[in-house]
């Protein structure tokens, strides 16, 4: 399980990002300049995605004890804590601000205050928030929470976003 990503949340970030990268182009053909369009998405990749939480914090959003954040070079880069089980892991995905902006009209998805300049739960176990022009995706894999984020969760995000 350490290696593997929920790939639907992939395929709808990547699909996300796709889109994303469309409509830039169209503006940029409008008269922006490239280079503003690009410092977004540059800054996004400048996060180590390691660095937003710690072990102890994966640790306590699992309530088990939690491995060492590992750093996976995937898309813009994540890093991945492991519980005990395959049944407890936690990761952070990069992403462009605009994603959750995409995921916020799927169906299912509950907009969540007190972090970050946005954020949308999804009832599969993810969090998709956005602050200062950076994006994530933080997905738990925690038995019993994927429908209504914990207060643990909540804890974990809100530590996340105040890093970014």
């Amino acid at each position: 399980m350490d290696d593997m990503i929920k790939p639907a949340h992939l395929a709808l970030a990547f699909a996300a990002l796709a889109t994303g990268a469309c409509s830039a182009a169209k503006t940029g053909a409008a008269g922006n300049s490239a280079s503003a369009q690009a410092a977004p998405a540059a800054r996004t990749a400048a996060l180590n995605p390691c660095t937003l939480a710690t072990r102890s914090e994966a640790a306590a959003a699992m309530g088990k004890p939690s491995s060492a954040g590992q750093f996976r070079k995937y898309g813009q880069g994540f890093c991945h804590w492991d519980g005990p089980t395959p049944d407890y892991e936690i990761y952070i995905q990069l992403a462009d601000a605009d994603l959750v902006d995409s995921f916020a009209h799927m169906p299912g998805t509950v907009t969540v205050s007190g972090m970050g300049d946005r954020a949308v739960w999804g009832k599969d176990g993810a969090l998709y928030l956005s602050k200062h022009a950076h994006g994530a995706e933080i997905n738990f894999t925690i038995p019993g929470s994927n429908a209504k984020m914990t207060p643990a969760e909540r804890r974990f995000a809100q530590e996340v976003a105040a890093r970014m």
